[in-house]
């Protein structure tokens, strides 16, 4: 399952999760929320994860997402 949101030109990736993995299934949903997206007209598609989620960061990559900022502690400041 995938979530996503479009605001303006955006478009978030908020959840996804799949039940098995190596299937191609969070690839294919992942396309097709691109496709959403540009047929909405959105000219970004991000999302956020953890930086201790290596096996995220890598499937996002492999997929032609970048990293763009890196927040230390950032969710430890969002508990507070």
């Amino acid at each position: 399952m995938l979530t996503y949101r479009i605001e303006g030109s955006d478009c978030e990736i908020v959840t996804i999760d799949s039940a098995s993995e190596r299937e191609g299934i969070g690839t294919a949903l992942i396309g097709a929320v691109e496709e959403r997206a540009k047929a909405k007209g959105c000219r970004r598609l991000w999302l956020i994860t953890t930086n201790d989620n290596l096996n995220a960061l890598g499937f996002y990559q492999r997929r032609g997402f970048r990293l763009t900022a890196l927040y230390p502690d950032a969710l430890e400041a969002s508990k507070s």
